[in-house]
């Protein structure tokens, strides 16, 4: 029975118990002071998401104290007892509180402690869904916690009392309190939400007025999905969710999908779009309410009326978006410290290496090293720079092709960025590195958070480098005046190197390395004032020079570059010729781009998939704001497992249409799963669209499901109405992909009754290897045995 300290209580039919284990906090009260008490609801089990909870045959929650103390089932002062706790619970609807228990089964509660040291407890509670107030659809519940202040005092046997010093006691606890609902389990024919995901995964920043949309898909469509159903942190919603058609229900993995609960057995889309809180620093935090709604068939309630149904949650009914792994929404670009204490010698260098030992650069000691101590190591090789690890995050190859920009923050002006290898081996970036000049007579020593380097993707706001407040003391970048993207093709190289290199000191051990293809970085010109050439111009960079210098001697001959020193001749007057100002282009029109091309195997995961687009405006177009989702039918070995993939398309530019072959031309695109090494010459790599770059995939793997896809292509959004492109594919058509080992599919602009085809219709594609346009100029994404014609146009579509 309940102590006379229950101020009000719930009746019963069932007992509701569930365990539930939670770290106690770490932080501590001060003695004679109250300390904290925390109650939360249990978070497995029946849990559908932050204080919401589904009714079954138990539920427990959690008491923590930020103090030791004592428990007992009697309520004897001081301790914690079931009477301490004040419980009580209403109707959502219509807000009657739950009776005494004078007027039916009390409620029962009951304590446990879960730690030894009796900081942390579980309060079972029963005797809430009952008869007279059962829990379902009509009948919502809320239940409320309260512990008040006061009940319970500090036990833990490390205080004591301080007598006449003004800690004369122990302190009491803080008033603790919950409220949560609780839920009816999802019946048949209930509506609910079956995901919610982040649509496009665009980097946020400040000044950046790019909107942030994401998808919400029902197992019905709703009467009415307003943006009150919508609960946001960090962010802010203006208008209600614009409905964005229906899809087939799909399953995640090997999970059975969630079944469609309206009339039409479909699933039902909707995009939200919500405008981030620039000035927080913290996560958007995105959920969809539990609403009630009129059901969308008239006349199926009780007399002919129409009922009321509630839409469930359903997990996942949350997202967190952050701009991308490293940083929160709020802050532009992202952070990487450089490591305390590592020195940059006076007049040397400092080897920034993703991984230090894969990079292959020789290690020549202690990188906390200064001049004095570098000028005692033996070998001469080693006397003019350090080497320090840090992964920065992110792939350079694809980073820099994707107009991305390199800060170097420091209080001390002279060093500057002079060497990038943003080469990879074989796809892999572990030989990755930058290298840092000091260009001063001085050393330069990092203290703790006070040398970065800040990176920045095309579309973030980049810093005023004249504000001295900012600290930027270096700046590279592909991005020439915050418009114009370079290509960094031909200024490096990535490469392939064959098995495990391994420097051997031993002379008598042969070492046998297979000449393959090489890595080479990009040297920044320097004039014979120590001064470097403005780091976000292309003339600025050129390809290192043989022969190899401060590599392994194992390596030598795989990588090309100078790592630690120069070999750059520096000139009397650097003079580049500065790149032409860009010249504006439009974005093109939703039906500028077409779907023509796609190859689907994958040679056993050996060679990567493409998309082939084409431009069909009559002039040049950007793909600014362009986006592609792909769909896969459930497929275990399909990135995403059956969810929608979102790409980016920007940063691509489209010339005019030639419809002569087109070969080279710039006409098309590519998308690719992954990048090749190897590819035809009309393959333009600032026309090649990397998924796996955007997505930090480190391996290969299939984006297309041989079972069936759909592709569609989204332009900017610039109404209220979702606007899509063009489509492609065979997902929820009844027809199957043509296959034919590493032969593409390409688009037929007509059927042979001269009716003009969809991307959808089965008789819109035929097998590149049925055509006589492989027998003409090779081209090829992946392997020169394949059988496509990437990158080129025979008159359209």
């Amino acid at each position: 029975m309940l102590s006379k300290k229950m101020a009000v209580s719930l009746t019963s039919l069932i007992t509701i118990l569930a365990l539930a284990f939670v770290a106690p906090t770490a932080m501590g009260g001060v003695l004679g002071k109250d300390f904290k008490t925390m109650i939360t609801v249990d978070t497995t089990g029946t849990v559908l998401g932050e204080n919401v909870v589904q009714t079954a045959e138990s539920i427990s929650l959690k008491v923590v104290f930020d103090k030791l103390v004592t428990s007992s089932e009697t309520d004897d002062d001081g301790t914690f007892s079931t009477g301490d706790i004040t419980v009580f619970a209403y109707n959502k609807r219509n807000n009657a509180i739950f009776p005494d228990p004078i007027s039916g089964p009390p409620l029962d509660i009951t304590i446990s402690p879960t730690k030894a040291t009796n900081t942390e407890f579980i309060i079972a509670i029963g005797g809430i869904d009952n008869a007279d107030n059962p829990i379902n659809a009509d009948n919502p519940i809320a239940v409320v916690v309260t512990i008040d202040a006061g009940k319970v005092t500090n036990a833990d046997p490390a205080d004591v009392v301080k007598t006449n010093t003004g800690d004369d006691t122990l302190g009491t606890n803080a008033k603790g309190s919950l409220t949560f609902d609780i839920v009816a389990p999802p019946t048949a024919g209930t509506p609910k939400v079956v995901t919610l995901e982040d649509l496009p995964p665009i980097v946020l920043g400040p000044g950046v007025d790019d909107l942030f949309s994401f998808t919400v898909v029902l197992s019905e469509k709703a009467k009415e999905l307003k943006k009150d159903h919508i609960d946001l942190a960090n962010a802010t919603i203006e208008s209600d969710p614009v409905y964005a058609g229906a899809i087939a229900p799909a399953g995640v993995g090997d999970a059975e999908p969630v079944a469609a609960t309206g009339p039409d057995d479909m699933h039902h889309r909707y995009i939200v779009t919500v405008m981030p809180k620039y000035e927080s620093k913290d996560d958007i935090v995105i959920k969809i309410k539990s609403f009630e709604e009129a059901s969308s068939a008239d006349g199926d309630g009780p007399d002919g009326t129409l009922a009321l149904k509630k839409s469930v949650l359903s997990m996942p009914y949350m997202v967190k978006v952050n701009s991308d792994a490293n940083k929160k929404v709020g802050l532009s670009g992202t952070e990487k410290n450089l490591p305390k204490d590592v020195v940059v010698p006076a007049n040397g260098y400092l080897v920034v290496a993703k991984n230090a030992g894969a990079s292959q650069v020789r290690n020549p000691g202690d990188a906390k090293h200064g001049s004095g101590d570098i000028a005692r190591r033996v070998n001469a090789k080693d006397q003019t720079y350090n080497l320090t690890g840090l992964d920065l995050g992110i792939n350079l190859e694809g980073f820099l092709i994707r107009g991305g920009t390199i800060d170097l923050v420091s209080p001390n002006a002279g060093l500057m960025i002079s060497e990038i290898m943003w080469a990879t081996d074989a796809g892999s970036a572990d030989r990755q590195w930058i290298e840092i000049a000091n260009t001063t007579d001085a050393d330069i020593k990092f203290g703790d958070k006070t040398h970065k380097v800040m990176i920045y993707e095309a579309n973030e706001v980049l810093p005023d480098m004249m504000d001295a407040a900012n600290n930027i003391v270096d700046r590279v970048s592909t991005l020439y005046k915050g418009t114009n993207i370079w290509s960094i093709a031909g200024i490096g190289q990535s490469g392939r190197t064959v098995g495990k290199i391994v420097e051997e000191t031993d002379a008598a051990v042969d070492i046998e390395i297979v000449p393959t293809d090489r890595l080479i970085s990009m040297e920044r010109a320097m004039d014979t004032a120590g001064m470097y050439a403005n780091g976000t111009m292309q003339g600025s960079w050129g390809t290192s020079m043989p022969p190899s210098q401060n590599f392994v001697d194992a390596a030598g001959g795989l990588f090309v570059g100078s790592p630690g020193t120069s070999a750059i001749n520096p000139v009397a007057d650097v003079v580049v010729t500065p790149d032409p100002e860009p010249t504006p282009v439009d974005v093109a029109m939703g039906d500028d781009i077409q779907i023509t091309e796609i190859m689907v195997d994958t040679d056993s995961g050996r060679l990567p998939q493409w998309i082939e687009l084409t431009s069909v405006a009559m002039g040049e177009v950007s793909l600014e704001g362009w986006e592609m989702v792909i769909d896969n039918a459930i497929d275990a070995d399909v990135l995403g497992g059956g969810n929608a993939i979102t790409v980016s398309l920007s940063g691509v530019t489209l010339d005019v249409s030639a419809h002569e072959g087109n070969l080279g031309q710039g006409q098309s695109a590519l998308v690719v799963a992954w990048s090749a090494q190897r590819s035809s010459e009309n393959i333009r790599a600032d026309r090649v669209v990397d998924v796996g770059a955007q997505l930090g995939q480190t391996r290969r793997y299939q984006l297309l499901s041989y079972n069936g896809f759909r592709i569609t292509l989204v332009p900017p959004q610039t109404g209220a109405i979702a606007d899509f492109g063009d489509i492609a594919g065979n997902l929820h058509e009844e027809w199957e992909l043509p296959m034919d080992g590493r032969s593409s599919i390409i688009r037929r602009e007509m059927d042979a009754a001269g009716m003009m085809t969809k991307g959808t219709d089965a008789n819109g594609w035929v097998l590149a290897s049925a055509t006589p346009l492989i027998t003409g100029q090779p081209s090829y994404y992946g392997d020169d045995e394949d059988q496509g014609t990437p990158g080129q146009d025979a008159g359209g579509p």
